[in-house]
């Protein structure tokens, strides 16, 4: 374990200035939006409050200046630790490598999309590209997924969720919306069929148009479908919730869980379906694996944050999870997220890059909770970019609400009364208590973000085992030849749409 040491005064400072803030300048803030100045024998001189909010704007803008410059160089600092780490990945005749291809939230995306001046995506170039990774010693093959990739590898393909469809609301549309959305998905059956999957875990979108179609979809995929918390309202499971794939020396489990708080909170009611709690459904799915298992692989449709959440509690109850793919929140990692020591990744969405994990894994292993990865790390970098947020927002409410505050004290300041005078000061007044409301929160935000970093034990930690996860993801462009059997496919389905 290695430890930033100078960073963590600078994070002490911040805190205590914010815990100052959270503290103070409500009472503070609330004394000086009293918009009737108490009439005195010692009351400023005309244009007084207005020079004090002026000078306050000003050192407000210093401030805000310093903090992000401050912010900057400790998120570079962090940065520079993580390159300088000494751990070094073990040499491939010294570990067993399983490598991980994966995809997620391609949404029914069956050929590229993006910008003209750079498409990216489509199921003729992923197959060719998963087709290559089979053979990783040809030259096409290192052009595509990099020099130096392992040679010899036992290798999965697994897709996270959000496969079939792209709207949550397809349901909703025209007729002929669903019917062109129900042929894209038999499309992409047919297409992955070429090529099926290891394991396929059922996503919310997936089951826009119904548990019926996609059981249907089911029955003609060459691949299996998962889901461990997905239920029929008799609490019957529609999927089997894992499955497992034995492959040369490893016996790897493949977990699905589908996001438990959809975007519409009837979304599952409607369709005659509920997802049971993500913790309590990957524990019981635990207890039915074989005992020779030897890696455990969360394929999480929840989205990154509360995948986050999830692993961190199954740390917590150290509860075997090796690897976690994810779906839901459409984000590139181009380097793991890790939890402890479990690297999570998601490839962004509708096809446009595809990922591989390869898991270097070295010595005997005694089942899945004795794998520890050497280049996982405890990064703080998140919680660094919270706290800058929580402050972004303080200067921003702060701002505006003395933006208020001056342009009241200049019509304060202007001779004579008029009506429309009088209703622009009224609404003012009505605007600067709803801003003071925004200050409270804001900086109670800030508070709770200082006291989140104020408690860092440590700025960053290195994982202590001898394993290794190493993240590719490439993108599927232009370039990539097109596989022709899956171009056949394609075109065919495109004439029934």
């Amino acid at each position: 374990m290695r430890v930033l040491p100078g960073l963590e005064r600078a994070f002490l400072f911040f805190g205590a200035l914010a815990l100052v803030c959270a503290a103070g300048c409500d009472s503070k803030t609330k004394s000086e939006t009293k918009l009737e100045p108490a009439i005195s024998e010692s009351a400023p001189p005309a244009g007084m409050a207005l020079a004090t909010l002026e000078a306050r704007s000003a050192m407000l803008g210093a401030h805000k200046r310093g903090f992000d410059t401050a912010f900057r160089r400790i998120e570079a600092q962090l940065h520079h630790a993580r390159q300088g780490r000494h751990a070094t990945r073990p040499a491939p005749e010294d570990s067993q490598i399983l490598s991980l291809v994966f995809s997620a939230n391609v949404q029914g995306e069956l050929e590229e999309s993006g910008s003209s001046a750079n498409p990216m995506g489509g199921f003729s170039r992923r197959h060719t590209l998963i087709g290559l990774h089979a053979k990783p010693s040809t030259d096409e093959a290192q052009k595509w997924w990099g020099r130096g990739m392992p040679t010899t590898t036992t290798s999965f393909v697994v897709d996270a969720g959000d496969l079939l469809f792209g709207s949550s609301t397809l349901d909703r549309q025209a007729a002929e919306e669903q019917k062109a959305g129900e042929i894209g998905a038999q499309a992409v059956i047919a297409a992955l069929n070429r090529q099926p999957l290891d394991a396929f875990n059922v996503g919310e979108l997936d089951l826009v148009l119904g548990l019926e179609r996609v059981q249907a979809l089911r029955k003609t995929a060459k691949f299996p479908f998962i889901s461990a918390n997905l239920r029929h309202v008799d609490g019957s499971q529609p999927f089997a919730g894992h499955v497992v794939v034995k492959r040369g020396k490893h016996k790897v489990a493949f977990i699905g869980l589908t996001k438990d708080k959809p975007r519409q909170s009837e979304y599952y009611a409607n369709r005659s379906l509920k997802v049971l709690p993500a913790l309590e459904s990957y524990q019981e799915e635990l207890l039915k694996l074989p005992a020779d298992v030897s890696v455990v692989v969360l394929l999480s449709n929840l989205g990154m944050s509360p995948t986050r959440e999830l692993v961190e509690q199954l740390n917590a109850q150290s509860l075997a999870v090796n690897a976690v793919v994810v779906s839901n929140s459409n984000r590139l990692t181009t380097s793991p997220s890790w939890v402890g020591s479990v690297p999570i990744v998601e490839p962004l969405s509708r096809g446009k890059y595809l990922g591989k994990l390869d898991l270097y894994l070295t010595g005997t292993k005694e089942g899945p909770r004795s794998i520890a990865y050497a280049n996982a790390f405890k990064d703080p970098t998140e919680r660094v970019r919270a706290y800058r947020r929580a402050w972004s927002g303080y200067f921003k409410a702060r701002e505006g609400h003395d933006a208020l505050l001056r342009e009241l004290e200049t019509l304060r300041m202007t001779p004579g009364g008029t009506s429309e005078k009088g209703a622009r000061m009224e609404a003012l007044e009505a605007q600067v208590a709803i801003t003071q409301q925004a200050l409270d929160v804001t900086s109670g935000v800030v508070g709770e973000a200082a006291m989140q970093v104020g408690t860092l034990e440590s700025m960053i930690e290195f994982g202590e085992g001898a394993d290794w996860a190493e993240l590719r993801v490439i993108q599927v462009k232009r370039g990539i030849d097109e596989d022709t059997g899956v171009r056949k496919v394609l075109d065919q389905w495109a004439a029934k749409r």
